[in-house]
């Protein structure tokens, strides 16, 4: 029969505390790695959030550019003319720049 190595305390102890920084070592990287891989998840979300509100906010900007190109237009803003009241002028009348009625006279 063989026997068995009886190791001394001193080893055992030390073998166990080597055992104990290791496997405290792999948890601590392994609750890192749970934690990035959570924050990482959380970040992707709100950077979704944000691209859909760009879209949305970039659709709206489209739309009011469309109504703004509509509203400046020379034909709707002649219909809105008339309905305020103006008319379009049918006669224009030229003022003679020889004549004295607005010139500057020198009395010297």
């Amino acid at each position: 029969m063989r026997k068995l190595k009886i190791l001394p305390e001193k080893n055992f102890i030390k073998k166990s505390k080597k055992h104990y920084l290791v496997w405290s070592y792999l948890l601590l990287v392994i609750a890192l790695q749970v934690l990035m891989a959570i924050q990482t998840s959380s970040r992707g979300a709100k950077l979704s959030d944000l691209e859909n509100s760009a879209d949305t906010l970039l659709t709206e900007q489209q739309n009011l550019k469309s109504i703004l190109v509509e509203s400046s237009s020379i034909t709707l803003l002649n219909q809105n003319a008339e309905n305020f009241g103006y008319a379009k002028v049918d006669k224009t009348y030229f003022i003679n720049v020889d004549n004295e009625f607005a010139a500057l006279k020198n009395d010297q």
